[in-house]
């Protein structure tokens, strides 16, 4: 008996991983030019001034205790500013991140984490992570009730937005016959393409696929 793959959790892994993206590339050299302090300095002044994307520079600091002694409080905060009054779509991942997982600030709270995550995927985003988690919100019915068909729509957005995740996961979507009509020669594509982007567990899942295809 064939084994179902597994949707791949990695809700809100990009806290990290995504530091600094939403810097504009005519910044990206004066900033690998400061020292930690100064830009704390500069993230803090021009948060003030009310540059939400310094404000969300400065969360980030906050999170990984650049300069600062670490304050996830603190970081919160300044996400949720960026991202409510800044409409800032990486801090709207991280806060939702933030709720989802809970930290020293805060309880988990899945109703928070499923409005942050909504933030972060609004119907003109260029960033597919945001999608790819609010997915996951949606497979797992967590903030919300289970919607298999709208997990399927935002993954093939994430996935459309070059994400891996996406893809592996719509992937998985196609070869378990969830929210979408079962389709193995689909879902080989998906995961094959998560592959090529470097995501190593699809890998896993296409050889799984390719075994169930009786592909060589």
């Amino acid at each position: 008996m064939k084994k179902n793959l597994a949707i791949v959790v990695v809700l809100a892994v990009a806290l990290i991983a995504i530091f600094n993206v939403a810097v504009s590339e005519n910044d990206v050299e004066e900033i690998q030019n400061l020292s930690h302090e100064e830009k704390f300095n500069k993230n803090k002044k021009e948060c003030d001034e009310n540059n939400y994307e310094a404000c969300f520079q400065l969360g980030l600091q906050y999170n990984i205790g650049e300069f600062v002694q670490p304050d996830e409080g603190e970081a919160l905060k300044l996400y949720e500013l960026a991202c409510n009054d800044g409409n800032v779509i990486l801090a709207c991942i991280n806060a939702g991140a933030m709720y989802l997982n809970g930290t020293s600030a805060t309880t988990r709270n899945m109703n928070m984490a499923f409005d942050y995550l909504t933030k972060s995927c609004p119907e003109n985003v260029e960033n597919g992570i945001g999608c790819a988690n609010l997915a996951l919100m949606y497979y797992h019915g967590r903030g919300t009730v289970v919607n298999l068909e709208k997990a399927a729509e935002l993954l093939t957005k994430s996935c459309d937005l070059g994400i891996s995740l996406g893809c592996h996961n719509l992937g998985i979507l196609y070869s378990n016959g969830k929210g979408v009509e079962k389709d193995l020669t689909r879902s080989l594509a998906l995961v094959e393409k998560a592959c090529s982007m470097g995501d190593e567990t699809a890998c896993i899942s296409a050889e799984s696929l390719k075994d169930q295809l009786q592909i060589k």
